[in-house]
């Protein structure tokens, strides 16, 4: 009998369809934020993972994009968000989840390049709405920006306002030749029931938005 191959993906509804297929016994799923999972494959406690492509540039060599699955977003996404207490131009201190790296990047990309700020990053755990009593802007990503109900600043659609490209959130990663590509490949999945802004397929479009 085989071991169980471990994949590490994320905990977000809207990338669900990425991952239904690790539902059989044959693998052993762990559920985290990319940065967490980037540590956990660098670690070899993880054959493969979905992770940030900042996180697979920072310490993975050995790592290699697996398949075309990826979490693509476009405006009306609601994949990540800013929210904040006073002006934008204001915002000195922004706190995140440091696992979340991509939306780390974009939101810094978007502050800096728009807005002429750079905050300090501070580590965020507790609930975004109390974090603005201390910090100036919190930001939030898949489910939590999905569940927000203040507007704030939707990132991806600034993005997309100065690149005209999608904003990429992760791609699968795993050592090269471990695991069957197939396994990471775009889910099959109606057109109509996909969430309003999101795509899962890493097409031209995608890879140069990482460009």
């Amino acid at each position: 009998m085989q071991p169980q191959r471990r994949i590490g993906i994320l905990p977000d509804l809207v990338a669900r369809p990425l991952f239904t297929r690790f539902g059989a016994p044959e693998y052993d799923v762990v559920r985290d934020v990319p940065g967490a999972l980037a540590m956990k494959l660098r670690g070899e406690q993880l054959d493969g993972a979905f992770l940030s492509p900042i996180d697979a540039a920072r310490g993975l060599p050995w790592c290699r994009p697996a398949g075309n699955g990826s979490l693509v977003s476009r405006p009306g996404s609601n994949t990540a968000k800013l929210l904040f207490r006073s002006g934008i131009r204001e915002i000195r201190t922004l706190a995140a989840d440091p696992g979340r790296t991509s939306e780390i990047v974009l939101a810094h990309i978007v502050l800096v390049e728009q807005y002429d700020t750079t905050p300090t990053i501070v580590p965020r755990t507790g609930d975004p709405a109390g974090l603005l009593s201390t910090c100036d802007a919190v930001l939030v990503a898949g489910d939590e920006a999905s569940a927000v109900t203040d507007d704030g600043l939707d990132l991806v659609e600034e993005w997309a306002q100065m690149s005209g490209l999608p904003f990429v959130h992760g791609l699968w990663y795993a050592k090269s030749g471990d695991l069957e590509p197939a396994l990471f490949s775009e889910p099959a999945i109606d057109r109509a029931a996909l969430p309003e802004g999101v795509s899962y397929r890493f097409d031209t479009e995608a890879r140069s938005g990482l460009a």
